[in-house]
């Protein structure tokens, strides 16, 4: 049998002659969303259809949009195994995956890879099927547009906490040369815009890290929060996102009961190049 990979929003599986393989969770179920809209209805419709349950849940990285639904595919199907980094501070993680683990289900071959550089926790895997040259990348592919010049994303930058660990994470999804990719929130790319996306998102973290260096020796005596906001819209400013745009994002708040978006998504990668730069 031939691995089909489906998704639907935040929730992708592969169907295999062995079971069903979820990569995350999805999280519509957390966030109120009708049963028979959410991804956990489009998984469960596919097992029915496949006649096969679900297996092995695969998690990138334990940001709740990654992982809040996981307790209603536990309810589902009770016998799947949870697996994930060493790092994650998911509770139900029953195996942990080290970096060039190899999982076998039915004819598929899934290897992980350790890919730090996104989350706080150091727990990020990307999932590669070898011989389908297909890679589940979760959230680090960024590149918040088509090209550098141009960004149509909520942000200019990417939302990262360590780059240079990033850096080297995506030169090595890149020279896994995938021929398709599907991302943590949902987009399903050819081989074309796979490379693109994890190109465009690293050329955005070397241009954050050379403009720290060159700001922080202009400017040394600035505090780090000056600094930060000079780079955000200075990219800004590079990738047409427009400083109406980027003012609009420093007061945004997508969860109120917490900080702005800028503060929660951009800051972290900002503060991580000015203190390199320091």
């Amino acid at each position: 049998m031939t691995a089909i990979v489906q998704g639907h929003h935040y929730l992708s599986w592969i169907i295999t002659a062995g079971g069903i393989v979820a990569v995350d969770t999805g999280w519509d179920l957390y966030r109120g969303l009708p049963d028979e809209e959410s991804d956990f209805f489009a998984l469960a419709q596919a097992s029915e259809l496949a006649r096969l349950p679900l297996t092995h849940i695969l998690l990138t990285h334990d940001h709740i949009d990654h992982t809040a639904d996981l307790s209603a595919l536990l309810q589902r199907w009770p016998q799947a195994t949870v697996m994930a980094h060493a790092n994650s501070s998911v509770a139900a993680v029953g195996e942990t995956l080290a970096d060039g683990d190899r999982l076998r289900v039915g004819d598929l071959t899934i290897v992980a890879y350790h890919t730090p550089g996104h989350s706080a926790q150091g727990d990020e895997l990307s999932f590669w099927l070898p011989d389908e040259r297909f890679l589940f990348c979760g959230d680090l592919a960024q590149p918040q547009g088509p090209s550098y010049g141009y960004t149509n994303g909520p942000s200019p930058v990417p939302f990262f906490v360590d780059g240079e660990a990033y850096q080297r994470s995506l030169a090595r999804l890149i020279a896994l040369d995938p021929q398709q990719m599907r991302t943590g929130h949902g987009n399903l790319l050819g081989p074309e815009q796979s490379r693109q996306w994890l190109r465009v998102t690293l050329a955005t973290v070397q241009r954050i890290e050379a403009l720290a260096f060159e700001l922080v020796a202009r400017y040394p005596t600035r505090s780090d929060d000056w600094l930060i906001e000079a780079i955000y819209d200075q990219i800004a400013d590079e990738r047409a996102f427009g400083l109406r745009r980027a003012n609009q994002r420093k007061r945004q708040r997508s969860f109120p009961e917490r900080d702005t978006d800028y503060a929660l998504f951009d800051v972290p990668g900002l503060r991580w190049a000015v203190e390199a730069a320091r």
